[in-house]
């Protein structure tokens, strides 16, 4: 029966994967290495994919998912590969964006905006906008491999959200791909644009009536219940979708949605000046209690960025050739 099984699966793999050949202009790879290359990311997980794509354009991603949807596969999008909790691993197709979607499209100085698309990495971006004094604030330790996609999908942080916040702050607009396969814009809207949006007759106006639907009814549980605090990145945005106003943004609840709602294949997101100083101070604690208390009165001074290092991580730099020199400070 498994060997049945077995065969019946490969032969309606392949059948996707010609599909798929025939339906994009990007890569299509169902081979075991391939697979095994994509079936682990920074976590501890491994799960064998169904197979890999590599977009090289909107179109390309659209095909993709309309294909996985017609055949009942699931897909996945994926940056860098260096989520820790094993967002970018599942039996699924993954949609890998890094290679031929990295691209930034338009960079507005005056208004402080770029649009880009989600395949760059968080480094490269901000080396782009640098010379006009600009950078995209979300800075996760991964950076230099983490893509922007993945700092939409994760909501991710960094080490300076005390003064920045999170991605979702930053993000004004998306192009997306919906899981018909028919692409669309979210951003802020109002008024008539909202209307028009209801009256439609299509899944983007289905989303939109169940999005209010969901909002409406849960409001006060939403805010009641929603917890308050500065790095709450986990689960979807519901507090975020319909604030108090008659705006509704679906931005707010696509960044955190880790590619379960739908693909992003451009995105404009805002930019901040460079500080035009900084500077580091290093305190010394005996041990973590202490460091914690302490860090209650740091923050009355509004640092940028609040950092705690243990004895474990001091201890293994010593020992590292590449860390050591660095360390005579300690």
């Amino acid at each position: 029966m498994r060997l049945i099984q077995e065969k019946s699966r490969k032969s309606i793999n392949s059948k996707l994967q010609e599909e798929l050949i025939k339906s994009i202009q990007g890569e299509v790879r169902f081979d075991d290495i391939s697979r095994q290359m994509y079936s682990t990311d920074g976590s501890i997980y491994s799960i064998l994919p169904v197979g890999v794509t590599i977009p090289s354009n909107a179109d390309d991603v659209s095909a993709i998912i309309e294909i996985c949807n017609k055949n009942n596969v699931a897909i996945l999008p994926r940056g860098g590969g260096t989520s820790l909790s094993g967002q970018t691993v599942n039996s699924a197709v993954v949609i890998d964006f890094s290679k031929y979607m990295n691209k930034i499209i338009e960079i507005n100085s005056d208004e402080k905006w770029v649009i880009t698309e989600p395949g760059i990495t968080i480094d490269n971006l901000n080396e782009s906008v640098k010379k006009y004094n600009l950078h995209f604030t979300p800075d996760p330790s991964t950076k230099s491999r983490a893509n922007v996609g993945g700092a939409m999908g994760n909501n991710s942080c960094g080490a300076h959200s005390i003064i920045y916040g999170k991605t979702v702050d930053h993000v004004k607009e998306m192009e997306v791909i919906l899981s018909d396969g028919n692409k669309t814009n979210f951003s802020e809207i109002s008024g008539n644009s909202l209307e028009y949006k209801l009256a439609q007759n299509n899944l983007e106006s289905q989303i939109y009536k169940g999005v209010l639907d969901i909002s409406d009814k849960a409001k006060s549980e939403i805010n009641k219940r929603f917890p308050r605090v500065n790095r709450r990145v986990g689960g979807y945005n519901l507090d975020l979708i319909h604030p108090n106003s008659n705006k509704i943004n679906l931005v707010n609840i696509m960044v955190g949605s880790e590619g379960t709602l739908a693909a992003v294949t451009k995105a404009k997101l805002n930019l901040e000046p460079l500080p035009k100083y900084t500077g580091l101070a290093i305190l010394h604690f005996k041990d973590l209690i202490e460091s914690m208390e302490a860090t209650v009165a740091v923050l009355d001074e509004n640092p940028a960025a609040v950092e705690h290092i243990g004895q474990m991580i001091i201890t293994q730099a010593r020992k590292s050739l590449g860390f050591s020199r660095n360390l005579d400070f300690l």
